[in-house]
């Protein structure tokens, strides 16, 4: 699904390698606890202080990353809304909360 390149000793992350699979992207809002604005992340600065080889910045959430919680996802779907009947079959935001730290990488999880 991604290809690194070895170039001299370093390995160049190219940006293609995040790219979000069609099937995962919607549109969403990030907001603090209280609904109010997303809030500044210092973690998130300093992720992206540093760029990699190819444009990538350290601890994003790759295409293989982003595949894999979309997997977990249809597990968990399994389990809780066709063996246990915990949530309805057709999404309810009423019935769904996700909370996240504020980084990209976790909040795109979410999405996933």
């Amino acid at each position: 699904l991604f290809r690194s390149c070895y170039v001299r000793g370093q390995v160049e992350w190219p940006p293609s390698i995040l790219d979000a699979p069609g099937h995962t992207q919607f549109t969403y809002t990030v907001t603090d606890l209280t609904g109010g604005p997303q809030p500044h992340s210092v973690f998130e600065e300093r992720y992206r202080s540093t760029k990699l080889k190819g444009g990538s910045f350290p601890g994003q959430l790759t295409t293989v990353g982003m595949l894999q919680m979309f997997k977990l996802g249809e597990r968990l779907r399994k389990e809780y809304i066709e063996r246990r009947s915990f949530l309805s079959p057709a999404f309810k935001p009423s019935e769904v909360f996700v909370r996240s730290t504020n980084i990209v990488r976790n909040v795109e999880i979410g999405r996933a």
